[in-house]
């Protein structure tokens, strides 16, 4: 019980201690969108969320069929209960960036880059840093306690690291996608398009292949 008290303080204070040094750095984060994004546009952002978690879920039957086998009603009620009425999962003996069981590769660089997806996407769409970082706290939380709840314990680490990685990441996304869109004063053409695939690749290919606003 000490262990997860002092998890949930340490995890409160990480967030918190962020949450305000990107609350001062605020008016120089908030760069300008493109000329043609749209102002506060949320439906994007929550449909580019809820497509891409129905595919992470569907890669985790297909790469892990036992663990994450939804025909297991009665297992998967039990694994629900279970992540319910306890804390989320932490093995503070664990090696790093490992605590909650999975490889250290899956929770830096898997859960980094679905946060800075959710992150990217907000941003993209008009909104500022702390929107764009609650989304992606949002977004951990619901895959945690929506999604996985069913198969496993929602993670501590993943809780934290999910949002706060990928405002890092996704915002330094947005930033080089903005100066490729908007460098040289013209519209980007050969070799910026590409680096601009590069950067946000699941945007460009909505942008084109949907007609998204952003």
């Amino acid at each position: 019980m000490r262990v997860h008290v002092g998890v949930h303080r340490v995890t409160s204070t990480a967030l918190v201690t962020v949450l305000l040094l990107l609350s001062a750095r605020a008016p120089e984060t908030d760069a300008p969108l493109p000329p043609d994004a749209p102002v506060r546009n949320w439906r994007v952002p929550v449909l580019h969320t809820t497509g891409l978690m129905l595919v992470m879920r569907g890669s985790l039957s297909v790469l892990y069929p036992r663990d994450f086998d939804p025909t297991r009603v009665k297992e998967n009620l039990r694994h629900l209960r279970d992540s319910y009425s306890h804390p989320p999962e932490f093995r503070a003996h664990a090696p790093a960036f490992e605590w909650d069981g999975d490889p250290w590769v899956l929770n830096t660089v898997g859960h980094g880059l679905f946060g800075s997806e959710v992150y990217l996407r907000t941003r993209q769409c008009g909104h500022g840093v702390l929107p764009s970082l609650l989304t992606a706290a949002i977004a951990s939380t619901l895959w945690e306690y929506g999604v996985e709840a069913w198969h496993k314990r929602p993670s501590a680490q993943d809780l934290v690291w999910t949002p706060l990685a990928g405002a890092l990441l996704g915002e330094g996304r947005f930033r080089l996608h903005h100066w490729l869109a908007t460098s040289g004063g013209e519209p980007p053409g050969g070799a910026r398009t590409v680096l601009m695939f590069v950067v946000d690749p699941l945007g460009e290919a909505e942008r084109r292949a949907l007609d998204t606003d952003c």
